[in-house]
């Protein structure tokens, strides 16, 4: 198996996802406005409750679900991959090219993942940071390192089993 022809497969699906406005606006949406939203309602929601054990579970979940919507793209990202080739007429000029299938998969499958796993990613930071900014004594009693790590593996872990090409 020769990785440059796996690496060249991806970048290029990674140009072409980005290059699709369908798909760039909404994950630039999902990965900046989406936490300040979530950061708002946090804090709102825990005023209105006034409960002080309520952001121990509110914003862990919320930080998850700040990062599970941008990674939920990974299933567009990786429908596209497919019928894009066949919408543009490559798909014949792509299997005809001297890679094997498993290099042609694993292009596909890693380009289809690093988007959506980068967006949730930086929007789980975007939603940490305006919340450590925006309202700190959320941050303190609701976030820690360990918590903060396991909620990136589950975004990622969520990923790799939303793509259809498994």
């Amino acid at each position: 198996m020769s990785l440059s022809s796996v690496a060249t497969i991806t970048r290029r699906e990674v140009r072409d996802t980005l290059s699709d406005w369908r798909i760039f606006v909404p994950i630039i949406l999902l990965t900046f406005l989406l936490p300040l939203i979530m950061v708002r309602a946090s804090g709102l929601v825990v005023r209105f409750v006034a409960d002080e054990q309520l952001p121990i579970s509110l914003v862990p979940f919320t930080a998850l679900l700040v990062g599970f919507v941008p990674a939920s793209f990974s299933l567009i990202t990786a429908l596209e991959s497919f019928v894009g080739e066949r919408e543009r007429n490559s798909l014949e000029s792509l299997l005809s090219m001297p890679i094997s299938d498993r290099e042609l998969y694993i292009g596909k499958l890693s380009s289809s993942l690093i988007t959506p796993l980068l967006s949730s990613y930086i929007a789980m930071l975007v939603f940490t940071s305006m919340l450590y900014l925006f309202e700190p004594e959320l941050y303190l009693n609701a976030i820690d390192v360990s918590r903060l790590a396991l909620l990136f593996l589950s975004v990622g872990a969520m990923a790799v089993t939303m793509s259809p090409e498994q």
